[in-house]
């Protein structure tokens, strides 16, 4: 019967291997192989020009007294507004700062 055929076909087909197309692949390594080595290139060219550079032996120096002068203002602050919050006289408050003064201050 022709049903029959055409699942013997069908069958057939799933199981045979793949037959379109060009099962070379010789220009796709060649190609594949250029671009590496194009990419190998510019990879060597970027790392000379980084190495020859000037600013990269270059030491970076950092200031950290800025950020503990920051810490220092904000604990002079923290310092106030507890006093404040705690409800301290204008004047004991200010004999507090007097006689303790925050490091800034």
């Amino acid at each position: 019967s022709k049903y029959a055929q055409l699942q013997q076909k069908i069958q057939a087909k799933d199981l045979a291997p793949y037959d379109n197309g060009n099962p070379r692949s010789d220009d796709f390594f060649k190609r594949f192989e250029v671009s590496m080595a194009e990419t190998e290139r510019l990879r060597q060219r970027c790392r000379r020009a980084a190495s020859q550079s000037v600013s990269r032996n270059q030491e970076e120096k950092v200031s950290m007294e800025s950020a503990s002068r920051s810490i220092d203002d904000a604990k002079a602050v923290a310092f106030c507004a507890r006093s404040a919050t705690v409800g301290p006289t204008l004047e004991e408050h200010f004999q507090r700062v007097v006689s303790d003064p925050p490091a800034t201050l």
